[in-house]
Formats: structure tokens, C-alpha cells, sequence
């Protein structure tokens, strides 16, 4: 079963990976109908995959993960747009709430 996220903050070049992948899946022979979450799927099955593998991943690519893990200013504005963003739908619901049903004491 699939789990639904609605909101997924990703960083710039992260982004337009996914995008060359869903690109690459489009044109591929036979084309796979990839939508955007397709290819992010598609992208994080191939990462497990090569990190599970014996030898794991190579050095240069975990040398490359833990930079950006540890890359403080990228994560701290993935976080903050991510939290942005669930506060904003949290008011957005509380505003389509009927005035009487706004959790106030009655």
C-alpha cells in the first residue's frame, strides 16, 4: 500500500533530478507513464538498492550524502519550508472551519 504525502519539501538539485528521471522514464522504449511521484519513487528505489547492495555505496557517493546531510543552511530552509508549509494548511483548514466548530469553549 502506498502512503500519501502531500507535501515533500526537495532541495533545488534534488528537483531537477527528479525531473531528468521522469524525462528519462518518459522516453525510454517501451515510455513508462512516470508521473513526478513515479520518478521520485523510481530514484529513491535506486539508492536503497545500491546502498543495500555488499559493497554498499561507493565513497565518493557517501562522501556526497553526508555533505549535503550535514550542509546545515540547505537542511534548516527544508525544514522551515516544510514546517511553513504545514502551518499554512492548518490555517487554511481552520478558516474553512464553520465559526462554531473552532474548538472554542462554548
Amino acid at each position: 500500500m502506498a502512503v500519501v504525502k502531500k507535501t515533500v519539501v526537495l532541495d533545488d538539485r534534488i528537483e531537477r533530478f527528479v525531473r531528468q528521471t521522469q524525462a528519462i522514464l518518459l522516453q525510454a522504449e517501451p515510455p513508462v507513464e512516470a508521473s513526478y511521484s513515479a520518478a521520485v519513487n523510481f530514484m529513491l528505489l535506486a539508492a536503497v538498492h545500491e546502498a543495500s547492495r555488499p559493497e554498499g555505496l561507493s565513497p565518493e557517493t557517501r562522501t556526497v550524502i553526508w555533505d549535503f546531510a550535514r550542509d546545515v543552511a540547505t537542511i534548516d530552509a527544508l525544514n522551515l519550508r516544510e514546517r511553513l508549509d504545514a502551518v499554512r494548511a492548518a490555517l487554511s483548514r481552520r478558516e474553512r472551519t464553520p465559526d462554531g466548530d473552532r474548538g472554542r469553549p462554548g
